[in-house]
């Protein structure tokens, strides 16, 4: 118990201050780093279907006119890879979205308080 209640106050005060900034910039730190894996993977994901896009490309474009069941076979795997890569990307992007404005609605928060 300390003898001045005024003083006693005051520290608390500071103490809890400092308490919240410092978990604030733990939180806010995390996010950060949360965001730059989103963004990263996402680039890496949008990369992967640029990739698989043009290789389809490539392989219409050199077998055209040709009726063949193994380059059917082949060009639905291909799309199959398009498709794929195109589903992760948008789940990604997603991410990436919905980190992005719950980042924002976290520094309106804490911005009003």
């Amino acid at each position: 118990k300390m003898p001045e209640p005024l003083a006693s106050a005051q520290l608390n005060e500071i103490l809890s201050r400092f308490l919240k900034e410092y978990l604030t910039k733990i939180v806010l730190d995390k996010d950060v780093k949360n965001f730059e894996f989103i963004k990263e993977r996402t680039q890496e994901a949008k990369n992967r279907v640029e990739q698989t896009q043009k290789k389809l490309a490539n392989f219409r474009d050199g077998n055209r006119g040709i009726n063949s069941q193994l380059l059917k076979t082949e060009e639905d795997r291909l799309l199959a890879d398009f498709n794929l890569e195109f589903s992760l990307y948008a789940i990604r992007s997603g991410c990436r979205k919905h980190a992005a404005s719950a980042s924002k609605a976290e520094h309106r928060y804490r911005a009003g308080t």
